[in-house]
């Protein structure tokens, strides 16, 4: 059996790590590393991009998957120093056709789209009892403006319960020290994710319209929404187009002037299921015609 190692930063969320491991499970042995150290005894180097020069050894393949094109400041610049530097791989994924666009590698390497997908486990939800208004998953960098989302909240609503989880920076759980019903729950693991959102009204998508976050999947919106959360949030061109092809009811955070929101919703259009399950979304992609056996 051949052997794959999956190398990443260890900064990002990345749900596509277990779904791959779980995919790829009796084709090879896997292992994930955080570093890229060590890799000379593996068949396959797959790289989730930064900014890795990992050059192969001649028995090896490489994959560059680039989960996310650059954050601010300077995303576009970040960008094209990457196509500048970066060594050759044997394949490149991108998560959609706006990245591949966007990157715009002129060289003759194999490429391929693999979009973002969901566990079955957001699809079985059970109905409990409401602990939160509202939930966040995810960033919580600056861009997210998650310090003036939540005073607006407050200002609608003095006294909205608001679970916020993942990595909160100190200062602004310092900011919100007094407010004891924003709960900041800190970085939970993925498995765990379903649970937080049986116990919340409406999940918060704060996803602005910059690049690269406009060009980008919003996996925790399909993740609300295959939960069977309404979702307040940003109208983005990802998510505009998302809202055009799947039944999610969504309301529009910029417009938001009451509790709870005024949430808009078509009927016509299919709900989420099956067919943006993991196992289906990698299936789809083709990915494992590309990669030796």
């Amino acid at each position: 059996m051949k052997t794959l190692c999956f190398i990443h930063s260890g900064r990002a969320d990345l749900p596509e790590l277990n779904a791959y491991r779980s995919y790829f499970s009796e084709r090879y042995q896997m292992d994930i590393k955080t570093e890229p150290v060590d890799l000379q005894q593996y068949d396959i180097v797959w790289f989730f991009m930064g900014f890795y020069r990992y050059k192969p050894l001649a028995h090896q393949f490489m994959v560059h998957e680039f989960a996310s094109l650059s954050l601010p400041p300077l995303a576009g610049c970040k960008d094209w120093l990457k196509k500048q530097a970066l060594p050759l791989p044997h394949l490149r994924i991108f998560q959609n056709e706006n990245q591949r666009s966007l990157m715009s590698f002129r060289d003759q390497v194999p490429t391929l789209t693999r979009d973002m997908g969901i566990s079955r486990e957001f699809l079985q939800l059970q109905e409990k009892t409401k602990d939160f208004d509202l939930i966040y998953i995810g960033s919580m960098d600056k861009t997210r403006q998650l310090t003036a989302i939540l005073l607006r909240l407050l200002s609608i609503k003095p006294d909205i319960r608001v679970a916020m989880v993942g990595d909160a920076p100190a200062a602004l759980k310092q900011q919100f020290a007094d407010k004891p019903q924003i709960l900041f729950a800190g970085r939970v693991h993925h498995q765990d994710i379903p649970g937080w959102l049986e116990r919340s009204a409406v999940g918060l998508n704060a996803v602005p319209n910059l690049r690269p976050y406009k060009f980008q999947t919003s996996t925790k919106l399909m993740e609300y929404a295959a939960a069977g959360l309404p979702v307040l949030g940003y109208l983005n061109d990802w998510t505009k187009n998302f809202l055009s092809r799947y039944s999610v009811q969504y309301a529009d955070l910029d417009q938001l002037q009451s509790w709870p929101p005024q949430f808009e919703n078509s009927t016509i259009l299919p709900k989420i299921n099956d067919e943006l399950l993991w196992e289906r979304v990698i299936a789809r992609s083709g990915v494992e015609h590309y990669l030796p056996e």
